[in-house]
Formats: structure tokens, sequence, C-alpha cells
């Protein structure tokens, strides 16, 4: 249980910090095109994604290997927002953001804003599976 209140709370604070602070602020540098933030922001999602299934992993493994599996619910949802994001939404995100980089104006789509949306449930199921670790190891 310790194992996975550590992984979600790390993995809270990382997604904090990279989806909503360094994603929006890297665009308010007056020396930072859009372009380039676009380009910056590409690699910096790309790799922590990369973290973010690893931290998938981690936490399934520590809830496999414990008592408890009442949390495993949430870490199912979770893994469905996190593969989502990887093996389609990012991928178009990304599309898009390679034709922005190469000069092409764009319509607005859905892509970004179900990006924020799937980042803000991610948030909730870390936030419900850190507190379900706190209940439980209250009670242990």
């Amino acid at each position: 249980m310790k194992g996975q209140l550590f992984v979600s709370i790390f993995w809270l604070g990382f997604l904090i910090a990279i989806s909503f602070f360094e994603a929006p602020l890297k665009f308010q540098a007056p020396s930072v095109s859009i372009e380039e933030g676009l380009d910056i922001g590409r690699i910096v999602f790309y790799w922590f994604n990369k973290v973010e299934l690893l931290l998938l992993v981690a936490l399934i493994s520590f809830t496999i290997f414990s008592k408890s599996k009442s949390s495993l619910k949430f870490q199912i949802i979770l893994g469905i927002l996190v593969l989502s994001q990887t093996f389609w939404l990012l991928p178009a995100l990304d599309e898009r953001a390679m034709l922005r980089i190469s000069g092409e104006l764009l319509d607005s789509s859905y892509h970004h804003s179900l990006f924020v949306v799937i980042e803000v449930m991610k948030v909730l199921m870390l936030l419900i599976l850190a507190s379900k670790c706190l209940k439980t190891l209250k009670l242990e």
C-alpha cells in the first residue's frame, strides 16, 4: 500500500507540474514562438507519456502484490486514459503540431480540449487512489 501511495502522489505532482504549469507557461515567454513552444511540448509530452506508462506499470505491480485490490478499478480507468493518450490522442496532437510548425494554419479541433479533460480526469483518479491508500494505511 505504501508503494501505491508513493507512486500516486509522485505521479500526481509530476502531472500537475508538467500539464498545468510547464505546458501553458512556456507560451508566456516572450522569446518563445508558438512553433518553438509546440516543438518543445511535443518532446516534453512524448517523454512524459513514457514516464506515465512506467508509473502505471509500477502502480499496478504494487497492487498485484498487495493485500488490498480495492483501488484496482481506479487504476484500470487511469490505464485506459493513459493508453488512449498513448495510442490515439498524443499522435493526433503531434501530427497537428508538426503541421503548425511547418507553417500550416489549422482549424481548431477538439483534440486539445479532450487532452485537458483527460489530464483533469487523471488528476482525479490519482487523488482518489492516494486517498484510498491513506485510508487503508490508517486502518492497518
